[in-house]
């Protein structure tokens, strides 16, 4: 996916360029699942006692997005702080 000028409107410095990027995400969805989808399935994970609730967290996203196509559900505990306001307020999303 080529970026154009007008994908971001960088008037509002305050905003980050992560803003732009998630942004640019939600207004292209078919390439997201066109794309994106087929390349997160694809990959395996391995893990030490550290990443385990990390691999387990992928293992559980890739066959709830092969049964229903997308994402639901997420813990937050496993999300970067910086990273958290890019989840929509209404997915289930475990709170701890």
């Amino acid at each position: 996916m080529k970026l154009s000028r007008d994908a971001f409107n960088l008037s509002d410095e305050k905003q980050s360029i992560d803003y732009y990027v998630w942004k640019l995400y939600d207004q292209q969805p078919e390439w997201v699942i066109e794309t994106l989808h087929p390349l997160f399935l694809s990959l395996e994970f391995q893990s030490s006692d550290i990443t385990q609730a990390l691999v387990t967290q992928i293992e559980n996203s890739q066959q709830e997005c092969t049964e229903q196509g997308e994402f639901k559900k997420a813990d937050r505990r496993l999300i970067k702080s910086g990273k958290l306001l890019y989840l929509p307020k209404e997915d289930d999303v475990n709170p701890h």
